[in-house]
C-alpha cells in the first residue's frame, strides 16, 4: 500500500489515492467516509467489512461527467 499524501485537521484525516494504489482504513461506530474524484472520469472501487468480517459491501462508483 503506497499512500501519496496524509493530512491531518482535528478529528478528520484526508488520503490522496493515486489510480492503481489502494488503501485499507479502520473506522469507528459514527464515522463517516466520503470520497472525491478530483480529477474527474475516475473509476472507484469501494469495499467495506464489519470487524467480525461476516458481512460485506462492494461499490464500483464511477464519475459521468455532464
Amino acid at each position: 500500500m503506497k499512500v501519496s499524501n496524509i493530512k491531518y485537521d482535528g478529528n478528520c484525516e484526508t488520503y490522496q489515492i493515486h489510480g492503481g494504489e489502494a488503501i485499507s482504513i479502520d473506522l469507528k461506530n459514527g464515522d463517516s467516509v466520503e470520497i472525491v474524484d478530483v480529477e474527474g472520469d475516475q473509476k472507484c472501487s469501494v469495499l467495506a467489512f464489519d470487524s467480525k468480517k461476516s458481512s460485506a459491501i462492494f461499490l464500483k462508483l464511477e464519475y459521468k461527467a455532464e
